[in-house]
């Protein structure tokens, strides 16, 4: 409702919890009653929401990433990969690592697995938070590109079963090195 720092924070943290938390469960409702029931996804408001802060705010890089979000809760992807690819270039570290990892996250979505290859690679360079997990999901990534090629077209799909290799045996031993409050995360422990 204010045009101040209280209320930007109020919006992204609003933002983040229904595009990201709520976004990911399928299982809620997310019809025009959602707005009465607190366990739904409000998509009228949220997009009015969105819309005055991009107004507000037409140059941030977090509300086109809210935006990419938005886009990928409805189900457009391909729409969200475009606003994630033209976001990419921030000068804050975080919000450029923030961003390809919803970016890579949605190429996997989606199953464009180059993009993703690539986009978990970036993510790699950008943060050290969980390496286990970036050269983990990176052959994952190019196991599915293996997998697409092996019959038509053996040669290339030789090369994606290499790095597929690669990638997925140097996750195991990067696993362990991040802690949160001296526990292994969550994926380290799984790998």
């Amino acid at each position: 409702r204010f045009n101040n720092f209280n209320s930007a924070i109020a919006g992204i943290a609003l933002l983040g919890y229904y595009n990201g938390l709520v976004g990911f469960c399928d299982i809620l409702p997310t019809d025009a009653g959602a707005d009465d029931d607190l366990s739904g996804y409000p998509r009228a408001r949220t997009s009015i929401l969105l819309a005055d802060m991009r107004k507000r705010y037409p140059d941030s890089k977090l509300w086109k990433m809210e935006e990419a979000r938005m886009h990928s809760f409805n189900r457009n992807l391909a729409g969200a990969i475009k606003i994630l690819a033209a976001n990419s270039d921030s000068n804050m570290k975080q919000i450029a690592t923030i961003n390809m990892f919803e970016m890579s996250l949605t190429a996997m979505f989606i199953h464009d697995h180059e993009l993703c290859a690539k986009s978990w690679i970036q993510c790699a360079e950008l943060s050290s938070w969980s390496p286990s997990l970036y050269k983990y999901l990176t052959g994952a990534a190019y196991l599915e590109l293996y997998r697409d090629l092996r019959d038509s077209d053996p040669t290339t799909a030789e090369t994606y079963k290499d790095k597929a290799t690669e990638y997925i045996k140097a996750a195991p031993p990067l696993a362990g090195r991040q802690k949160v409050m001296a526990k292994q995360l969550p994926f380290d422990l799984y790998i």
